[in-house]
């Protein structure tokens, strides 16, 4: 039993030098844009360092009268991934990983905000520029206050 408290205590530790917020959180942003409903966008960054960096989702949707639902793509030049985000599932693959976000419903009225994971790059040496582009729509019932994408390494 002692061993066993003695690595949880070590994790505890671990988790208390390293910090909770890089942990927990999306990591470090190097870049970022707004989305429209049917407009191209592009975010274009410099890999700091080798490992695949991530997609996030940082949104703020209603809808009236059904489920908010963004579709579209997530692409570099070597990958692409069909994106489906509604308030259930995950929008790409994987699991549904969510920072910070409130979800809430009345009837047929949704609203929520918050960041969801959406998927992982392909990694690159350090030093590459990495263009991510995509197209996404919002079904007739979604309000956007926010839809950003952003990518963290």
């Amino acid at each position: 039993m002692r061993p066993i408290l003695a690595a949880a205590s070590a994790g505890i530790v671990l988790l208390s030098v390293l910090g909770c917020a890089g942990l927990i959180g999306y990591g470090t942003e190097v870049g970022r844009t707004s989305v429209t409903s049917g407009v191209p966008w592009t975010v274009t960054y410099t890999a700091a360092h080798p490992d695949p960096h991530q997609v996030w989702i940082d949104f703020d949707l209603s809808s009236e009268g059904g489920s908010y639902q963004v579709t579209g793509d997530i692409a570099t030049g070597t990958s692409s991934w069909p994106l489906n985000f509604t308030s259930s599932g995950p929008p790409v693959s994987g699991g549904r990983m969510t920072f910070g976000t409130t979800e809430t419903s009345f009837g047929s009225n949704q609203s929520a905000s918050g960041s969801i994971w959406a998927v992982e790059l392909p990694a690159v040496p350090a030093g590459t520029d990495v263009t991510v582009t995509g197209t996404w729509t919002v079904n007739d019932v979604t309000t956007v206050t926010q839809l950003d994408v952003l990518v963290t390494d």
